[in-house]
Parts: structure tokens; sequence; C-alpha cells
């Protein structure tokens, strides 16, 4: 590897200064940001959203601040295709149940992490991390499949969501 010297980079620095196109690139940059600046007329044009899948016209579920959208978004999916399936009416997957099994899955993983760090010092990085935030908000697919593989599935009037979704950020 060759050595990065003072007059290689001061030479790099001069041509850089010298192209009036790299000025400019700098300015919509410094500008604009970066993403902005790299966006094209034409990408825009050609890249318009189209969706070739029509949904039904379900009552909307609304999560609020719930910091539960990736749960929502899953059980939303389900719900398509069930009321598809089983040609339902104002139907709707309890969000509240599924939160309650999630944060119970979280839970027991949280305690054998504790119990598997039992012998580290509170001040080790693990033992730090797990305690600094023993639940974290959001979730994933993998999480969501656990939680309903576990339990049983409820439609949402037999469970009352105002409860768990008013407390669901605290």
């Amino acid at each position: 590897m060759s050595e990065l010297t003072k007059e290689f980079t001061d030479q790099l620095y001069a041509n850089y200064e010298a192209n009036v196109k790299y000025a400019a690139l700098e300015n919509a940059v410094t500008h604009n940001g970066i993403h902005a600046s790299l966006e094209t007329r034409k990408s825009a044009v050609e890249n318009t959203p189209v969706f070739s899948l029509d949904l039904t016209k379900d009552k909307v579920t609304n999560q609020k601040a719930s910091g539960r959208c990736w749960m929502f978004a899953a059980l939303n999916t389900f719900r398509h295709k069930m009321i598809s399936s089983f040609q339902l009416e104002d139907f709707e997957l309890s969000q509240a149940h599924t939160f309650f099994w999630d944060k119970y899955e979280k839970s027991n993983w949280f305690l054998e992490q504790v119990i598997a760090t039992a012998d580290q010092e509170l001040t080790s990085r693990k033992v730090a991390f797990l305690l600094q935030t023993p639940q974290q908000d959001g979730g994933q697919w993998d999480m969501v499949v656990s939680s309903l593989r576990n339990t049983e599935w409820f439609q949402n009037q037999f469970i009352q969501n105002r409860f768990l979704q008013a407390i669901a950020g605290n």
C-alpha cells in the first residue's frame, strides 16, 4: 500500500477545487441533503407507485401512538385473508390480546437472559444493556409469529383494546 503523502492530498484537493461541477454538487448536497440531491426528475416520473392489489374496504385499525405498527401490520394481513376466506364482515383480530402475549414472551426472554448472566458483574456490557431497557417497543415478524403460535386468536370485540393501547408507550 502506498503512503498518503501531503503532496498527494494537496493534488487531490487542487483537482477538486478546479472542477466547477464538484462545486455545484457540493452546494446541492450542502443545501438539500444527499438524498434530495441524488433524486432525478426522470426517476420520479418512472417510479410512480402503482398498486396491482386491491384490498377490501375493511374498517381501518388504528394503532395510534402505541408502538405496535409491526403487530397491526401482521394482524391486518391475517385479518384480510380471514375476511376473504370466510366472507366475514367487520372482523378484527385483538391487538390487545396479541400485545399481552408479546409482552409475556419478551418478559420471559428478559428473565432467561438475567439468569444466564447471573454470574456477571452489573457493570458488564451485556447486563447493563439488559437492565437499561428490559423490554423494547416494537417488534418484527418472528415475534408476532411466536406470540400467535403460543396463544389463541381472539376477535377484537371480546377483548377491550383501550387500556393496553393507552399504556403501550409507558
